[in-house]
This record gives structure tokens, C-alpha cells and sequence, in this order.
């Protein structure tokens, strides 16, 4: 996951904290636990599906979140442990504060940071004399 670029890692975990709340996991091994978590429900879910559609798509989802834990070859890094370590890189960028408060409270602090760093920009109308 170290190779994976910053753009594309960020989107994956975009995806990953719609999905898992990642709130209050400081190691990688609380975000490891918390895929494996999903993991089980999927697998639960799969036992008590009735349609093979529906057996199928699950274990596609399934085998998504298995490969986050995976470390690739000549990789260093898988998914928790590249989260933590961009959270310690970044400690005031989007996956720092998802950690901290939640992927919903973590974009409204983001967007007021970019609002108050770029200003409001309102015309202000001349007056005409």
C-alpha cells in the first residue's frame, strides 16, 4: 500500500471510512480489527442469503476488504498501517481528523479550514454617488 499514490490512496480510504467508522483507532491494529469486523458481518450475511445474486455480490464485497489487509509484494505497508502513518504525516489532513472525530464532523471542520483559509469571497457593490 506504500506504492499506491496519495490521490488514489486517499480515495480508497474515502471509500473504506463511508463503510467502517474509524473513529478512535490510534494503532493499526484497531483499524485491522475493524475490517475484520466487516469481514464477519459479510460472512454472516453470506450464510443467511437465499440468492446466489446476492451470495456473489457479497463475496466480491468481501473480497475487496481482505485485500486492504493484504501486504502487496515488495510493498512495506498494507491499508492500517499506511492509514496511521499518514495520519502521523498529516496530523491536520482528512485522515487525521476521520481518526479522531469521524468521517461526518471530519469533512465540516475540513471544508470551515479551507473557508477560513481562502476567505469568503463576497463582491462588495459600489456605491453609486
Amino acid at each position: 500500500m506504500d506504492t499506491v499514490p496519495d490521490r488514489e490512496f486517499i480515495a480508497i480510504f474515502e471509500r473504506t471510512s463511508t463503510d467502517i467508522s474509524l473513529k478512535g483507532c490510534n494503532t493499526s491494529d484497531d483499524v485491522e480489527r475493524r475490517i475484520r469486523h466487516r469481514i464477519k458481518e459479510i460472512r454472516e450475511a453470506m450464510r443467511h442469503a437465499e440468492r446466489d445474486r446476492t451470495k456473489r455480490r457479497l463475496k466480491i464485497g468481501m473480497k475487496r476488504w481482505k485485500n486492504l489487509l493484504q501486504r502487496k509484494r515488495g510493498s512495506v505497508m498494507n491499508f492500517p498501517d499506511r492509514v496511521i502513518y499518514e495520519a502521523s504525516m498529516h496530523p491536520k489532513g482528512i485522515i487525521a481528523l476521520t481518526l479522531i472525530y469521524g468521517k461526518a464532523k471530519a469533512v465540516r471542520i475540513r471544508l470551515r479550514r479551507i473557508r477560513e483559509k481562502v476567505g469568503m469571497r463576497r463582491f462588495q457593490r459600489k456605491e453609486h454617488r
